[in-house]
Formats: C-alpha cells, sequence, structure tokens
C-alpha cells in the first residue's frame, strides 16, 4: 500500500494498516483528500470493496472491479481477392493481425503460415510486420509461397490490447483449378502464469480455368471514284472498290492464340 499524495494541511499517522491520515481542519464549503495506491492479485474476478471511515462515524464505500489474469491470443487473415484464374499471373495481398485479447502480456509471440496452399508460383513483392506500439516494425525475408508451413513472426512480446500486422504481397500463378485454404496459426503464453495460447484463421482461394471466349463482326464500303458509299448503281461496278473490316474479339478469362479468320469472300 501506497499512499501517493495528501491534500494541504493533512499527514498520515503512523504505518501499517489500517491507513490512518488526519487534517487539523476542514474548511466550511471546502474538502480534503488524500490519494492512496494497492496492488491487487486475484485468480478469478471479483470487486474490492475499500471502506473510509471518519471521526465521526461516517464511513463510504468504494467498489473497484479486479479481472484476473487470463492470457489470451486471436489471428484474423484476409486477402485481396477471393478467385484467381489458373495460369494467369495474379497479385494477391495476404494480411494476418495477430492481437493480444487478454489481460495479461503474452510473450514469445510466434506467427506461421503456408500463404499458397496450391502448387505454382508466388514471387513476394513486399513482406513486412508493424506493431501497433508504433515502434516496432520489420521486413520478413520470404523466397517463395510455397505449401509448407512457414514461420512468419517469432519471439515477439504484446501487452494487453497489442497487435502486430503483417502484409505480404504476391504476384501469384495456380498451376490448376480447385478450391484452396491456407492457415495462418499464431502461438504465445501469457508473461506471468506461462499458460500457451494458440489460435488460426484461414483464407480461401477459388482458382477457375480461364478460358477464352471469340467472336467476330465484319463490315465494309464501297469506294465510287474514290468516294466512300454504302450503296452503287447497276452500271458502276466497274469503277467501284469494296473495302472490308472484320474484326475478333476475345472476351474470355485467357488470352487466345493461333486464331485463324476464313472468309469466302462471295458476293
Amino acid at each position: 500500500v501506497n499512499v501517493q499524495q495528501i491534500s494541504d494541511g493533512g499527514t498520515r499517522e503512523g504505518t501499517g494498516s489500517p491507513i490512518k491520515i488526519k487534517w487539523e481542519s476542514v474548511p466550511a464549503g471546502g474538502e480534503v483528500w488524500a490519494t492512496i495506491e494497492c496492488k491487487v492479485t486475484a485468480d478469478t474476478d471479483t470487486s474490492v470493496k475499500n471502506t473510509v471511515t471518519n471521526t465521526d462515524g461516517y464511513s463510504s464505500d468504494a467498489y473497484v472491479p479486479v479481472k484476473a489474469s487470463n492470457p489470451s491470443i486471436a489471428v484474423t487473415k484476409t486477402a485481396s481477392t477471393s478467385s484467381i484464374f489458373a495460369n494467369n499471373a495474379t497479385q494477391i495481398t495476404y494480411r494476418i493481425v495477430v492481437s493480444n485479447n487478454g489481460t495479461e502480456t503474452l510473450t514469445d509471440v510466434s506467427l506461421t503460415d503456408a500463404l499458397s496452399g496450391f502448387t505454382g508460383t508466388a514471387n513476394i513483392t513486399s513482406a513486412k510486420w508493424t506493431h501497433s506500439n508504433g515502434s516496432e516494425s520489420g521486413s520478413i525475408s520470404l523466397s517463395a509461397l510455397t505449401t509448407s508451413s512457414q514461420t512468419l513472426l517469432s519471439g515477439k512480446t504484446l501487452k494487453p490490447g497489442e497487435y502486430i500486422t503483417v502484409d505480404i504481397v504476391t504476384d501469384t500463378t495456380a498451376a490448376s483449378a480447385g478450391e484452396f485454404g491456407n492457415e495462418a496459426i499464431a502461438n504465445g503464453k501469457g508473461e506471468k502464469s506461462g499458460t500457451p495460447k494458440t489460435d488460426d484463421a484461414s483464407v480461401g482461394i477459388n482458382v477457375t480455368s480461364a478460358i477464352p471466349r471469340l467472336s467476330s463482326s465484319k463490315d465494309g464500303y464501297f469506294l465510287v471514284n474514290g468516294v466512300q458509299t454504302r450503296s452503287y448503281q447497276i452500271g458502276q461496278a466497274d469503277k467501284l472498290t469494296a473495302v472490308y473490316f472484320i474484326t475478333v474479339y476475345n472476351s474470355g478469362d485467357a488470352n487466345a492464340t493461333d486464331i485463324t479468320v476464313t472468309d469466302p469472300m462471295g458476293a
């Protein structure tokens, strides 16, 4: 117990408990006060009652809620897209947030993740982590994203309410279609209790087969003595030139190759 501050004219009498503070007088309409600090340890959530009594026998109670030490860790994971096309390079941004949502500081906080979940390639554009305390951040060394679990964080500390954000940007090409999930796993332990805590979060990426979709259109006009026209009169046939435009469209999801256009060019 620590008496931190006493208003003017007051003094503490003796030591130990109970605490006794004396003021010679209290002015009419005025007040006197003292600030007292004490440390409380509780195994379960409870409420601490404190009663103060003056020399005239008047008393007042104060109740302070006390939360027991409770280590807890949480992880969330999101992706910038929920679907990509197979064999097409697509940029995907993953965000993973590891949080201390308990009442005890977490130590040895780690984060592992395979990140891709599918076969193919995933080149790293950037990978970094940032602590919510504003004074810690760094890059993450990853050469490629594979189906094997990789360590993204290790040996970190999170006080209650703090969190670490991990952002990874990849240029990804999946080799085949399918529904692929990838799981982030966070671990830590209570600084005082030593209680281990873990949580996981997954995000699914749907890979679909990309196909080309071709269509075409044809248009044209006549040149009659150098003048464009959509029609001509009988007898002008030997003086005109027909000009045709053929356009091929690809409205699909994949590139089209080896395109061939045939036209009988008949009347």
